[in-house]
């Protein structure tokens, strides 16, 4: 659902060993120089002028006072707030390159007036690495101007010159070295050559190399044999890479997790590797392995504090646990349905020991506020202006459970909803949802109302695959003066289906994923009502990420309905469509295939096949650039998801897309290159999320 966000930036000042400001011994009204202006700013009641401030540097300026007046917490302009002003409006400078920088300051009249004189602004020049043999430049580069680029919130090929930031990035760029297995590589202070008619600064940085040590034979010693297949698939390949201790004490943890997972609460992997025993090249590694004892969960201790809602909650989340073996990997999914509640703010589960093979689990926390309101606001090529509200509470009668109250209104009409939520039904690792619904709605050239009801079971049953039981009754009508009784379908039906649904989900993340795989599957049919038929939908998308910035992504998609009788006795809402953000973007929504008569209403199918290929490459933080293909079919004479594809049609396009915590705001635009009579040569969407 789109959401409108508001986003605060803030910044960072980091000191310098520079001279303090000083107070201002002339006249506040003095002259300012041409190629500048003064900054006024006021906030909370306190006023702040800062004169001959060049234009460039205004935005930065502004930032730096307004934080500063925010976090003094004073209610009135005093000498010493001025003397802060001035310091850290300073250092700010110092940060954009201006190394001559000074900011006197006086009180006048309730107002800080700083007087900035900038100097030249010096910027980062010619940067040489001088006995680098081994690493690519453009790799230490990066290295040396991290802190700059870090502070500045962006990168540029040459930013301003802060001598402190490059000393900082030397340093990185020797860790660099070292994790390359360079164990002995130091590198110089950065030499500085000063070119005044550019304003510019050479950089150089003396580096020693030194041998390059490696991982060499990988040993274990040890009760590890159980394991055998998932022991050697963790050290497989560590031979030969550069000696990092990172690296072998990633794999030695690797190993612990190993054990844990099957029962070994207190496992225990070291790791013995000594390079000063070498002059270079590889070093041998060796692993101890003390599996112990396997254990089992003897019970659950919740601590005080808890309301009677709550601890039904963690009680109802954990229960399964007991008298089982150990395994992180199911308390983490019990924490997992324990959070969904939103009853908790933090909940924290620590295994503790009780005899030679017994755990119990101490569970502590805080929960959070029971009351919430959100009001959100977005834009959908198909839908419009968006505007919503909803109102939750959790834990309602103090029981755990929650209830929801939401309204929405778009370019096409008016949804409302009353939810019902418990997240342990009957106590169980279960989730039951009920809600109450009203959707009014005008698309094309016909209107539907429909109000309902829905139940859904649901269980996440490992860290990959959860399902679902739905069952959905609901009273429609439509209504249109241009489609014909066989478009439109029955204008007046009650429906009730009930379905199921299943989702194995590999993803690295589920807003932002690069990497894995997920599956959808489901089936549902009717069950009472005046429509009868059958669904059957099947989704897979693969997400590959080729480096740093490149990712691809592969869609298959097949949705198929068969009706009881003709599909025109199926109402036109409930028949399968083409065409849109999330399907073949060269049409807009719905827009693919057969049209009405009269209008231009799609009117629908019963199959639909959807194939995307999309490839990313992230030219700036968050932002992203796309080039994707899709094809797609949709056809009224088919009804099985297997079917191929036939009268294909396609999508060749460009997109945008910028990262946000709830997903990307993406902007897509796809091109017909097959396209018929009375098609647009290609179609434009603005939406949220990923279109697969």
């Amino acid at each position: 659902m789109p959401i409108l966000l508001l986003m605060c930036l803030l910044g960072s000042t980091t000191l310098h060993a520079q001279q303090p400001a000083v107070r201002e011994r002339r006249s506040a009204n003095a002259p300012v120089p041409p190629a500048t202006v003064s900054v006024p700013v006021q906030i909370e009641g306190l006023s702040v002028r800062a004169d001959g401030v060049s234009q460039t540097n205004v935005n930065d300026v502004t930032s730096v006072l307004e934080d500063q007046l925010r976090l003094s917490g004073d209610a009135s302009m005093s000498e010493p707030l001025a003397d802060d002003l001035a310091f850290f409006l300073r250092q700010r400078l110092l940060d954009l390159g201006f190394p001559e920088v000074t900011v006197a300051w006086t009180v006048e009249g309730g107002t800080a007036v700083l007087r900035v004189v900038e100097g030249p602004q010096y910027t980062v020049g010619i940067i040489t690495f001088e006995g680098n043999t081994s690493q690519r430049e453009e790799d230490l580069r990066a290295f040396l101007l991290r802190p700059t680029h870090e502070k500045l919130g962006r990168r540029i090929a040459n930013p301003p010159l802060v001598e402190g930031d490059i000393r900082h990035g030397a340093q990185l760029v020797q860790r660099y070295f070292q994790a390359q297995g360079y164990l002995n590589a130091t590198v110089s202070d950065p030499e500085f050559t000063m070119r005044s008619e550019t304003k510019t600064q050479d950089i150089l940085v003396r580096i020693t190399e030194g041998p390059r040590f490696d991982i060499g034979q990988v040993s274990l010693t040890g009760d590890w044999e159980s394991r055998r297949d998932e022991v050697q698939a963790a050290i497989e390949g560590m031979t030969g890479q550069p000696f990092s201790e990172v690296r072998i004490e990633e794999v030695r943890k690797q190993l612990v997790g190993i054990f844990q997972q099957r029962g070994h609460f207190l496992a225990d992997v070291t790791a013995t590797a000594d390079p000063s025993k070498v002059r270079g090249g590889p070093v041998p590694v060796v692993y101890q392995v003390t599996p112990g004892n396997i254990f089992r969960v003897a019970g659950v201790s919740v601590a005080p504090g808890f309301s009677k809602g709550g601890e039904r909650v963690v009680r109802a989340s954990f229960k399964r646990s007991v008298n089982q073996v150990y395994s992180p990997a199911d308390l983490q999914l019990m924490h997992k349905q324990a959070l969904r509640s939103d009853v908790f703010s933090r909940l924290d589960v620590t295994p503790k020991k009780l005899t030679d093979d017994t755990i119990t689990l101490e569970l502590t926390g805080e929960e959070g506020p029971t009351r919430t309101r959100a009001w959100y606001g977005g834009y959908e090529t198909f839908k419009g202006v968006i505007v919503g509200g909803e109102l939750r509470k959790v834990n309602i009668f103090d029981s755990g459970n929650a209830a929801q109250l939401k309204v929405e209104s778009s370019g096409i009409g008016i949804t409302g909803s009353a939810r019902f939520t418990d997240p342990a039904v009957f106590n169980s690792p279960f989730s039951l949802d009920l809600s109450l619904y009203a959707d009014g709605e005008e698309i094309f050239d016909y209107k539907r109302q429909s109000y309902g009801g829905r139940m859904v079971l649901a269980r996440q049953w490992t860290k990959h695959v959860s399902t679902n039981a739905f069952a959905d009754y609901s009273l429609n009508n439509s209504e249109s003066e241009l489609l014909t009784p066989e478009e439109l379908g029955p204008d007046e039906y009650n429906l009730g289906l009930v379905g199921l649904s299943a989702i194995i989900d590999y993803r690295d993340s589920p807003v932002l994923p690069t990497r894995g795989f997920v599956f959808n599957g489901s089936i549902s049919g009717t069950l009472a009502g005046d429509i009868s038929y059958t669904r059957a939908d099947l989704s897979f998308a693969y997400f590959v990420r080729f480096t740093d910035k490149f990712r691809a992504a592969l869609l298959a998609r097949t949705s198929a309905i068969r009706p009881e009788q003709s599909l025109e006795e199926v109402p036109i809402d409930l028949r399968l469509f083409n065409g849109g953000a999330t399907s073949v973007r060269s049409f807009q929504e719905r827009e693919m295939g057969l049209k009405s008569i009269k209008g231009d209403t799609p009117i629908g199918g019963t199959l639909s096949q959807t194939f995307s290929v999309e490839f990313s490459y992230e030219v700036a933080q968050n932002l992203e650039l796309a080039l994707f293909g899709d094809m797609g079919t949709l056809t009224r004479e088919e009804e099985s998801i297997f079917r191929r594809p036939e009268d294909v049609r396609y999508a060749i396009g460009l997109g945008i897309r910028y990262k946000l915590p709830v997903g990307p705001l993406r902007i897509d635009y796809g091109f017909n290159p097959d396209r018929r009579e009375g098609e647009d040569i290609g179609a434009l969407h603005i939406t949220f999320g990923y279109a697969f």
